[in-house]
């Protein structure tokens, strides 16, 4: 039975393995993301019968992947169907702000829309969590964070950023001001990750030809 076909949790073995290639060692929040931790929690936390209930499994991973957070309660998360509907963007195309009135969600318009368009919510930020946690790879703009490692005595410390595309459709990118690299901290990712993707390129384009669709379409 296919539980839920795009949380990473369900992806082949193949697929699981090639996605933890690409995230690699340095990406930051993959591990508080790691691929599998929803059905375990199905499993140790709500008793579920991993490999025999499949019904429970499909019912868990939906509502890991449409649940939002609990205002009412710490740590906890709620499903709100139509609130639900809204979809995820960041950025210039975020349009509404959300509000959390005692027991109510209040979405407000933040400029104006117009008839026909699509009304978005941002479900936070994090292009890893959002592909682990939600099941999908977001639309520009996406942020990306790197732990980098002690170099030349410096501390290991994470820089982050963010891309985006200008009205001609032409992706720049912007760092973030709390997490800013110095010289060296780009050196690394031009020597180090951005090599690593550069030579797991082929092996990628490879191996995603006998993956399932969706898993394919979100590596790549």
């Amino acid at each position: 039975m296919d539980y839920h076909p795009f949380i990473p949790d369900t992806y082949s073995k193949a697929g699981q393995l090639l996605l933890k290639k690409v995230f690699g060692n340095n990406m930051a929040n993959v591990m508080q993301n790691e691929i599998g931790r929803h059905l375990i929690w199905l499993s140790t936390g709500c008793g579920a019968d991993i490999e025999n209930d499949p019904v429970f499994v499909q019912a868990g991973l939906l509502t890991v992947a449409r649940s939002c957070s609990d205002p009412f309660t710490e740590g906890g998360s709620l499903m709100a169907p139509y609130y639900d509907m809204y979809n995820h963007i960041n950025g210039k195309r975020l349009n509404t702000f959300i509000q959390r009135i005692q027991e109510r969600f209040k979405v407000t318009a933040s400029k104006d829309i117009k008839a026909g368009e699509q009304i978005y919510n941002s479900y936070g930020s994090g292009t890893v969590s959002h592909l682990t946690h939600y099941g999908f790879v977001e639309q520009l703009p996406q942020r990306w964070m790197f732990n980098i490692p002690e170099i030349e005595g410096e501390s290991q410390h994470m820089i982050g950023f963010d891309l985006d595309e200008d009205e001609a459709g032409n992706v720049f990118l912007e760092w973030m001001i709390d997490n800013r690299p110095n010289a060296e901290d780009i050196l690394f990712l031009r020597t180090s990750e951005l090599k690593r993707l550069e030579v797991l390129y082929d092996e990628i384009l490879k191996d995603v030809e006998s993956l399932p669709i969706e898993e394919e379409s979100a590596i790549l």
